[in-house]
């Protein structure tokens, strides 16, 4: 129902921002089909392939009732623009991007490589509205069939499920504008969000998880949940979400402690030989459940400080020295160093740089 709701105040949106200009009446917007989602993929003659979930506004000057129709389109090309151009010879009216609201990526065309189709996102007027941007894993005729009810929208549906999520420890939340300035900075990596079916309950629900990594618009590594939720810390994206410790007072029972602040701050220093990577993350949580009985007092609030903090550094480093070990830089280390050290020129930067964390936890509340 909220989607329907949103559908219906998206058309209205379209239909008043069109009136404002004086050159449009209701007869202009019903011949003009919106794209609430993109899915783009390439065939095996790396022909670009575009799937155009679409909306077509309609109302009449005899109704005060907005209505919409959700329309999918395919096109076919050796670019991007080619492929939308051959889907606006099969739709009755003109597609249109300016609404977008996910743009999304095949695992299959990621993999091959997106760099010659990118450029049309950063060129066209249509894609000035930023849409959230995803690799997608799984089949396409899934994803094409999600919401069949004709008032269900992937792209709507995406936009408020990352919105509501993107501040949490193991979602990677990029759009466009994101994306388009960091493949273009430091060494060329970017990262996307990922996008796939969980089967819970005999039923197929679509989630966000983890990403992936793309180094001159390739993909080159999936970055799963756990590393994720490093990722993010150390990047200083986490303002929300929860963490999980080992009760002190039953050793195989839990703690989930709730994130109410998070605040990750960054240096960099070289001294000739190694790069000093220094993070500081500033983080505030509540006892937010308790497995088993916990009495609190000072001596247990420290306790549980003192192994969040080491808990923390644990995943931390090894989540760095993993992707340091394999040569990927997703900690913008290339970026820090060229803004710090404008002419200094260094090959192999994370391979020489050294992570050294400064964790400070600060419970508020006490669990009764």
């Amino acid at each position: 129902m909220k989607l329907i709701k949103y559908a219906a105040g998206l058309i209205i949106i379209i239909t008043t921002a069109f009136s404002f200009t004086g050159c449009y009446n209701y007869q202009d917007i019903n011949k003009i089909t919106f794209v609430t989602a993109s899915i783009m993929d390439i065939d095996e003659d790396d022909n670009v392939l575009i799937y155009l979930e679409c909306i077509n506004p309609y109302r009449s000057t005899n109704e005060s009732s907005d209505k919409g129709q959700k329309m999918i389109y395919v096109g076919r090309g050796k670019t991007y623009l080619e492929a939308i151009r051959d889907v606006n010879r099969t739709s009755a009216y003109k597609i249109n991007f300016s609404q977008n609201r996910a743009l999304i990526f095949t695992e299959n065309a990621v993999t091959k490589g997106i760099k010659k189709h990118i450029d049309l996102i950063n060129r066209d007027q249509e894609f000035l509205v930023k849409p959230y941007m995803f690799i997608y894993y799984g089949t396409v005729d899934s994803l094409l069939s999600y919401g069949q009810n004709k008032d269900e929208y992937l792209g709507l549906f995406l936009d408020e499920l990352t919105l509501k999520t993107k501040a949490t420890p193991r979602v990677i939340a990029e759009n466009t504008n994101d994306y388009l300035t960091e493949r273009l900075a430091g060494n060329g990596i970017a990262l996307m969000g990922g996008l796939k079916f969980k089967e819970e309950l005999g039923k197929s629900n679509l989630e966000l998880f983890g990403g992936g990594i793309l180094k001159n618009d390739t993909l080159v590594k999936n970055l799963d949940v756990e590393d994720t939720l490093s990722y993010n810390f150390l990047n200083d994206k986490v303002r929300t979400g929860t963490l999980e410790i080992k009760n002190p007072q039953a050793p195989n029972e839990f703690i989930t402690l709730e994130i109410l602040k998070s605040k990750t701050k960054t240096d960099l220093e070289y001294d000739g030989e190694r790069i000093n990577l220094y993070k500081t993350v500033y983080l505030t949580v509540t006892i937010a459940e308790s497995q088993h009985r916990l009495v609190i007092d000072d001596t247990v609030i420290e306790i549980l400080k003192r192994n969040e903090i080491n808990n923390m550094k644990q995943f931390l480093n090894d989540v760095f020295n993993k992707y340091k070990n394999e040569g990927v830089d997703i900690f913008e280390i290339d970026r820090l160093l060229e803004r710090k050290y404008p002419n200094l020129v260094l090959e192999d930067t994370i391979g020489i740089t050294d992570l050294i964390l400064n964790i400070k936890v600060d419970i508020e509340g006490l669990l009764k």
